[in-house]
Parts: C-alpha cells; sequence; structure tokens
C-alpha cells in the first residue's frame, strides 16, 4: 500500500483561527505547540475555490503574514519515496524543496516552540489518504485543540519550572490558575528552583493582573526568581502592557528566552 500525506505545520493557536475561512480545516495536535492541518480532498476543493489551483501556495504566503507556516509533501510507494516542504514567515518564503526535519527544527530553533515531532511521526497513519485518517482520528479522540479547552500544565527545563496556561482564563480560571501558581512556587521555592509562567498561548484573560500579576507578587515574596512569557495575540498583549508587570517581573516573548534570561542550568 502507497502512502502520501499532504499537509500544512504552524503554531497550533495560529491554525485555529483558519476555521473561519476554511470550514473544513482540522487542527491536528503534534506535539505541546505544533499542530498540523492535513490537506484532504476537501480541504483543497476550499482553497482551490477560493485562490485558484495555486490556492495551496498562496494560502500559505497569506496566513504566514504573522506566522511561521509550512506546507509539507511526503510520499511513499514501493521503493520509491519523496518529500519536500516550503515555509514561510512574514508573507516571505524562506525555505523551499527543503527536508521536513529543516522545518521542524526552524521550528524549535527559530520560532522557540516546544516541538518533539520528528518527521516520522507524521506517518502515524499509512495510506494513499493518510490525511483523512488523520482528520478521523482527531475527530474521534476529540483532540482538536480548537473545540477544547486547554489547561494548565507544567514541565521542567534545564532546571526551571515552567507552568503553561493557554485558551481563555475566565474568572473561575483566574483562582484555579492562582491557587495552583502558589502551590507550585511555595515547592519550587524549597527546592531553589526558578519559575516561569508560560502564557503565549493565552487567548482570552479578564485582566492581565489576574493571570500573572499574583503569582509575580507570590514568588517575589518567597524570594524566587520568576519571569512571564506575554501572550502572542495581539489584543492580549497589549492588555498586559497596559498592566506593567514589567515592573513585577521580567517579561519575554517566548519560553527559550525566559529559561535563558532565568540562568537556567546548560
Amino acid at each position: 500500500m502507497g502512502f502520501e500525506l499532504d499537509a500544512f505545520l504552524g503554531r497550533t493557536c495560529e491554525l485555529q483561527k483558519w476555521k473561519e475561512h476554511l470550514p473544513s480545516a482540522t487542527v491536528c495536535e503534534l506535539s505541546r505547540e505544533l499542530g498540523m492541518v492535513p490537506v484532504t480532498g476537501r480541504l483543497l476543493q476550499e482553497l482551490r475555490a477560493s485562490l485558484g489551483e495555486e490556492g495551496v501556495r498562496r494560502w500559505g504566503v497569506r496566513s504566514s503574514g504573522n506566522a511561521a507556516i509550512a506546507f509539507i509533501s511526503m510520499g511513499e510507494f514501493g521503493d520509491h519515496s519523496h518529500e519536500d516542504a516550503t515555509l514561510w514567515s512574514h508573507g516571505v518564503e524562506i525555505l523551499s524543496h527543503a527536508k521536513i526535519a529543516a522545518v521542524l527544527h526552524h521550528y524549535r530553533d527559530q520560532v522557540g516552540l516546544e516541538c518533539s515531532t520528528q518527521p516520522s511521526d507524521l506517518e502515524r497513519y499509512r495510506g494513499e489518504d493518510a490525511a483523512e485518517k488523520w482528520v478521523a482520528a482527531t475527530a474521534t479522540t476529540g483532540n482538536n485543540q480548537a473545540t477544547r479547552a486547554t489547561g494548565i500544565t507544567e514541565r521542567e527545563i534545564r532546571g526551571i519550572l515552567v507552568v503553561r496556561a493557554a485558551g481563555r482564563v475566565d474568572m473561575q480560571r483566574h483562582a484555579e490558575l492562582a491557587q495552583r501558581m502558589v502551590a507550585l512556587i511555595g515547592s519550587a521555592a524549597a527546592e531553589g528552583k526558578s519559575v516561569v509562567l508560560d502564557l503565549s498561548d493565552l487567548e482570552y484573560c479578564d485582566t492581565g493582573w489576574g493571570a500573572a500579576g499574583l503569582p509575580a507578587l507570590a514568588a517575589k515574596a518567597a524570594g524566587l526568581a520568576f519571569a512571564i512569557v506575554v501572550p502572542r495575540e495581539p489584543g492580549m498583549k497589549v492588555r498586559f502592557e497596559i498592566c506593567t508587570l514589567d515592573r513585577l517581573a521580567p517579561c519575554y516573548l517566548s519560553v527559550q528566552a525566559a529559561v535563558t534570561g532565568l540562568g537556567a542550568k546548560s
């Protein structure tokens, strides 16, 4: 049986915005921040109907205005295989006829995504209808992040605790985030660890102060090194700037920069 997969790659929260223009676009989670939109027959029809025969390329250029978007094509038939990737950023093609590994490296090293995806991971579903299988599996497992709420997660990077809050933080989640952060800051202080609060994928928050100000004060009271990764969403970023949170803790644009800024272990 042959194998064929065409798909777009990008930051999950950016891909989720496509649904408004491309109703059949389904976001499949690959790793913590990297997502994939498989190009099914239906999605290809939508792209060509709105943008012509070169709909895939034109959409890649258009959707990369404020993001890094890649289009990958990979396949295998008998003893022959192929892979080809194009990457656009700010509307400009910066990689062409590249290996998929090069695109994944770009997302990790240049964009700063927390991404553990390998090229072989894209072959999870085989067959000439791999795109349709990815979409079906996502619908079955409820893995589509566009339709589920993201929660508060934590991980350790080079000796620094990184706490990530994504999605929508309403009044109820404010309380949840505050309680979780106070507990984590207490534990981190006891272990001598620094803490990064990653709000880069925050889509909505009543107030930047509620999401980050209270944890910053708790960290200051505990004598803990603490940093904030500000939201990428323009409206949320402005709201956080108005709160002048940088007076309480250093603010960064990526987790990688924050971890480095706090003096992570090599």
